[in-house]
Formats: structure tokens, C-alpha cells, sequence
């Protein structure tokens, strides 16, 4: 993804890890069968195909922040405060409808 976002001047950031990895997992079958003179070839549209798989919303933050309970890190430490959020499935869950043409 860093490469790919490199070469296309993209923010890596940006690039969805899921579709990026299910390109790879897609073509990956057929890496054994493509003559070696498309190998670059086959690879540059990978790179291609990846820096087009965009994220469609901003990143969400962790619901889980990070933090260790024995301090040997960067990271806080763990207190009561970091049990996990009780998340409201109905409030968070948006469900549109798409439009007629």
C-alpha cells in the first residue's frame, strides 16, 4: 500500500487495507501461470489497482484505545476508565436507502 500510494502520489493513509488485500488475494492465483516477461507488468497493475481502492468515509478512531497494564511502553497505563464502550447498535447503525434513478 506504501509503495502503491508512493508511485501514485496518494496518501497511504487513504487506501483501504480490506480491498488492497483481497486484490492480492485475488491475483495471487494467478502469479504461478503468467510468463515472466508480465510479472512487471502484472505487478504495476496491482500497484495501479491498489492506489485506486480508496477509503468512501474518514477514519474512525479505536473504540478501544491503546494501553498496556505493566508500564514498559509509550503507551498509558490501563485503568477502570478503559473498559470497553457499551455501544448502541441502533443509534450508530445508519441504514440508507438508495435512491430511485
Amino acid at each position: 500500500m506504501y509503495q502503491s500510494a508512493n508511485q501514485y502520489e496518494k496518501d497511504p493513509l487513504l487506501l483501504s487495507f480490506l480491498n488492497s488485500l483481497q486484490l492480492i488475494i485475488d491475483i495471487i492465483q494467478f502469479v504461478n501461470y503468467i510468463n515472466p516477461e508480465l510479472k512487471d507488468l502484472q505487478s504495476e497493475y496491482l500497484l495501479f489497482l491498489i492506489s485506486q481502492s480508496e477509503i468512501d468515509r474518514p477514519r474512525r478512531n479505536r473504540v478501544n484505545p491503546r494501553v498496556v497494564k505493566i508500564k514498559m511502553s509509550k503507551f498509558k497505563r490501563k485503568n477502570p476508565t478503559h473498559k470497553s464502550e457499551i455501544r448502541d447498535l441502533k443509534k450508530d447503525l445508519e441504514i440508507i436507502v438508495p435512491k430511485a434513478a
